[in-house]
């Protein structure tokens, strides 16, 4: 048989293998979501609605996510598990996103970003800090920038530690005069410098 051929028949049993899990995943979302309450409520006390959710590693997506090496076909992957009805929550994104961010495809990363803005999907801290991190290393200055400001429109609130992070990256590739000027404004941007803050940029004169 053709080489074709055979990647065509792999390609196809890998879908059917993701949609049977996908399935799997759906009902038991919807078993846990549907499950009855053993206990009674106090009448006087507002119901409270809890959905049960496997801890990250146990999410079928994730698993095969882990799995995928080609950095396209972990996009496909996403939109595929979306198409079969699986709903996407912050451990999805956030995994996409590091993966994406690793082997520097940011154009896919401003893709998802968007889609997470546009579901309106809550964002910690951390995924901000790394992918400033990431453009960082790739030497993107101007993106880590942006990243860094952006981070108020996903109702992420900006630290200290973000700061540090961002002002880390400026002086790494040599941009002091931003780092400084960072450094300056955090009182602006409600944050506070700390040890952290001022050993970054004792570093920076170091290397001037």
């Amino acid at each position: 048989r053709r080489e074709s051929d055979v990647m065509s028949d792999r390609r196809r049993l890998s879908y059917v293998l993701i949609t049977k899990r996908c399935f799997a995943s759906r009902q038991h979302y919807h078993t846990s979501r549907c499950a009855k309450p053993t206990t009674k409520t106090n009448s006087h006390e507002p119901p409270t609605h809890k959905v049960t959710r496997k801890p990250w590693k146990e999410l079928p997506f994730l698993t095969d996510l882990k799995e995928t090496e080609n950095p396209e076909e972990a996009l496909s992957l996403f939109h595929h598990y979306q198409q079969m009805g699986f709903r996407h929550d912050y451990p999805s994104y956030s995994s996409l996103i590091y993966k994406l961010a690793k082997s520097r495809n940011f154009d896919a990363v401003d893709q998802v970003l968007r889609l997470i803005r546009h579901r309106n999907v809550r964002c910690r801290e951390s995924l901000f800090m790394a992918l400033i991190q990431h453009y960082g290393k790739a030497g993107s200055v101007d993106k880590a920038v942006d990243v860094f400001h952006r981070m108020s429109f996903f109702d992420c609130v900006r630290t200290i530690q973000s700061l540090n992070t961002l002002i880390n990256v400026l002086v790494d590739n040599s941009e002091l005069e931003k780092a400084k000027s960072f450094f300056d404004g955090a009182k602006d941007l409600g944050l506070r410098p700390n040890c952290v803050s001022f050993n970054i940029l004792i570093k920076g004169l170091g290397f001037a």
